[in-house]
């Protein structure tokens, strides 16, 4: 929050308040006037106002109200303006109260690079099987399911998403006949040969096997 302490008869004033995205709405409460403003879906919400010429120098308490919060009541000393000393109690000019807010900007999406892949890979002489992309999406919601019961704050791994906000499974055509990658090593010449493939960035996850390479927490929202 940003407000001033002591401001001179006549002078402008400004109070800022950060929220929130849920809070509903605010309100200054300036002697007899009040300004409010509905602040659903705001990060920020500001009361301007102008004290009046006339106002009588002291101290003063502004009333600040939203929801969700408890009262805070703001310090106001007002000090005597150039010329006649003010001698009336009202602190704002008729018409001079205003309000803003400044709605939250969307969260940046984090890119593939900070994504896990999902990879349905198919060797030179395989076929596609129907439906094996779509057990695998519900394994991956079966899997970021008991992540989220066994994290604080339901911690999942992020995977690269479609429109629908579905994983995506991308089908991989290796160059190989599945005899090739039937030896010790071809799990790991599957991996290679699907990390150096043409395909979006990001880890690929193959089945239950590990990432191309260890995840950092920024994987993980």
């Amino acid at each position: 929050m940003r407000a001033p302490k002591r401001v001179r008869a006549g002078a402008a004033v400004q109070v800022v308040v950060r929220l929130d995205a849920t809070v509903e709405q605010c309100s200054l409460q300036v002697r007899s006037r009040d300004g409010a403003a509905g602040t659903t879906g705001a990060d920020r919400v500001a009361f301007r106002f102008r004290l009046s010429r006339t106002v009588r120098p002291g101290r003063y308490t502004l009333p600040l109200r939203c929801t969700g919060m408890r009262t805070r009541r703001l310090p106001l000393t007002v000090i005597a303006g150039p010329g006649r000393r003010g001698t009336v109690r009202r602190l704002v000019t008729v018409g001079m109260f205003t309000t803003s807010i400044r709605w939250a900007e969307p969260p940046r999406l984090p890119g593939p690079a900070r994504s896990f892949r999902a990879v349905y890979a198919l060797a030179a002489d395989q076929t596609e099987t129907p439906g094996h992309a779509a057990a695998i999406v519900a394994t991956i919601d079966a899997v970021n399911g008991w992540f989220g019961t066994q994290t604080i704050g339901n911690v999942q791994p992020r995977w690269m998403r479609g429109a629908s906000g579905a994983p995506t499974v991308t089908v991989a055509k290796l160059p190989r006949p599945a005899a090739a990658y039937e030896r010790r090593d071809g799990f790991a010449r599957v991996r290679e040969e699907t990390r150096t493939s043409r395909r979006p960035a990001g880890p690929a996850v193959l089945g239950s096997a590990p990432a191309t390479r260890a995840p950092d927490q920024s994987m993980y929202s």
